[in-house]
């Protein structure tokens, strides 16, 4: 099957109001653009400043059918107090409006298919940054969080930023988001997103058969070709995680049929890295609740047991995945 792809260039900011998916205020085009202008004066302070504080960051989204919190994601990206940024969003013909409302509010959107790794992968390869930062389409970022990279990256090739959920109110969702903040201190669970465009272009991207783990196996990559990687105190917000049991459950199925594929590239790192009982060494690293602790790393068992309870029925693959195209394209042969 041969891939799609097309680029929609970014429109001029429009009255149109999006309503903001959240529930809180209207995304209003207009104000992004005043708010993108607002935050420009950083410009007008980088004379006598390092290079890097003038350097262009591309920041790639893949997306699909991420309406209810692309615009929330933008709005974090317009509100950089680095300047420039370019932003590419590659959508993979979403059914929703999340491509109508990425190029109102700026974004350059490009219609790619095959997986989000090759919509990563065709993003950086359009990108004319000479960084790099892939941000999922339900993020947020806080306001300096390119500019703390930027410092970060000095004397390295990536910079590792932390990771975080943001609670949903739930008992279920505290603790889930309790459990992503305990593993960003785990070096096995964390993954290089901010990164040199060329370093990136000599790996050779992220692995098109992978969509679970794409960014854990980039990051084993990076260090075992002898790159070098900061650490940062910058931290994005994950909107989408789960808020009850099912949800959670629902999520670990639907990347099982992944599993085998991810765990072949690396076994024995990937046994390490979903060991439950890592949540507690990285726990004694942060401030972590020691409530948590114990439901934290149950959730952990409940995460392993259902991915290998999904390779044991042998679950599809999920839509729009390299695998499943080619389950596809056999089926019809």
């Amino acid at each position: 099957m041969r891939t799609r792809e097309w680029v929609l260039p970014p429109s001029s900011y429009v009255n149109e109001v999006y309503h903001d998916m959240s529930g809180e205020s209207p995304t209003d085009p207009a104000g992004l653009k005043h708010e993108q202008m607002k935050h420009s004066d950083h410009n007008s302070k980088t004379n006598g400043c390092p290079q890097h504080s003038r350097a262009l960051v591309s920041i790639v989204i893949p997306s699909r059918n991420s309406e209810s919190t692309i615009a929330d994601c933008l709005k974090s990206i317009i509100s950089q107090l680095h300047r420039p940024i370019e932003v590419i969003v590659v959508d993979s013909f979403s059914a929703d409006s999340t491509a109508e409302i990425a190029r109102t509010m700026g974004a350059t959107v490009m219609l790619h298919d095959d997986g989000r790794s090759a919509q990563k992968n065709w993003g950086a390869r359009f990108a004319k940054g000479e960084y790099l930062y892939f941000v999922d389409a339900d993020f947020k970022l806080e306001p300096s969080v390119v500019t703390i990279c930027l410092e970060a990256v000095e004397g390295a090739d990536g910079v590792v930023i932390r990771n975080q959920d943001i609670t949903k109110g739930s008992k279920v969702s505290q603790l889930i988001a309790s459990r992503r903040k305990i593993l960003s201190y785990d070096p096995l669970n964390v993954a290089i997103r901010f990164v040199r465009k060329d370093v990136f272009d000599r790996l050779g991207g992220f692995d098109l058969d992978l969509y679970m783990g794409q960014d854990t196996d980039f990051h084993q990559r990076f260090l075992l070709q002898g790159f070098k990687m900061h650490d940062s105190t910058a931290r994005e917000w994950h909107l989408g995680s789960p808020v009850n049991l099912k949800d959670f459950v629902m999520g670990n199925l639907y990347y099982s049929p992944n599993l085998l594929r991810s765990t072949s590239k690396q076994p024995l790192s990937f046994l390490k890295r979903v060991n439950p009982l890592r949540t507690v060494s990285a726990w004694k690293k942060n401030d972590a609740r020691s409530s948590d602790l114990l439901p934290v790393v149950l959730l952990g068992f409940l995460s392993i047991t259902t991915l290998l309870l999904g390779v044991l029925l042998d679950l599809p693959a999920r839509e729009g995945s390299p695998s499943a195209k080619r389950s596809s394209s056999r089926a019809s042969e």
